[in-house]
């Protein structure tokens, strides 16, 4: 999957609105400003659409990914305890 940067973003924004909200228009004018031969999907745009129409950001929403485990010691000595 590619990731888009925030300037990526606004300009997929500008171009669907600039085309009257049409995906197609918007894939093409993509490839064609920045000259390259993939565009992004179109479940792709509609969901950067649908984010910016929601919270007003093309930012990726704060939160998001895989959470880590806080080592503590309290956690250390439980995980000791349970492998003896």
């Amino acid at each position: 999957m590619n990731t888009y940067s925030p300037q990526q973003r606004i300009k997929i924004i500008d171009f669907y609105y600039s085309s009257q909200r049409s995906i197609v228009l918007t894939q093409r004018n993509y490839r064609r400003f920045f000259n390259v031969r993939s565009a992004p999907t179109s479940s792709m745009i509609a969901s950067l659409v649908r984010r910016f129409e929601e919270l007003g950001s093309v930012a990726d929403r704060p939160g998001r990914g895989a959470h880590r485990n806080i080592r503590t010691v309290d956690n250390v000595e439980a995980i000791q305890q349970c492998c003896k």
